[in-house]
């Protein structure tokens, strides 16, 4: 009889301890997109992230000051893509998240017609 009451004493404790674990570990990433010749900040960039650690990908926009936030990232190494009407798109990758990290990775986007390469 004792070892059932220790058995209902123990798996709470370890529950507990799993939701912890479970609530941890993830990474953002975040940034401000502006404009290469001007460096005036873009908004509704579309900002995708993508990751053998995800299931698909996440994208988000940029808000009316450029910046955009990807939060709730698994550990891992992410490629990530801007994109945006009349700008060429922009890409980068090998960026290592580590968890309970925020990374700040910025884009200047060239226009499509910009004559600098």
């Amino acid at each position: 009889m004792k070892h059932i009451g220790y058995a209902f004493l123990v798996l709470p404790v370890l529950f507990a301890g799993s939701l912890r674990a479970q609530s941890q570990g993830f990474g953002t990433l975040t940034g401000l997109v502006v404009d290469y010749g001007t460096h005036a900040p873009i908004p509704a960039v579309l900002v995708w992230v993508t990751s053998p650690q995800l299931q698909g990908e996440q994208a988000v926009k940029t808000d009316s000051t450029g910046t955009y936030l990807i939060p709730q990232l698994p550990p891992g190494v992410y490629m990530i893509r801007f994109e945006r009407e009349l700008y060429r798109p922009f890409s980068q990758g090998d960026i290592a998240l580590d968890a309970d990290r925020t990374l700040r990775i910025n884009a200047k986007l060239r226009t499509e017609h910009s004559s600098d390469e």
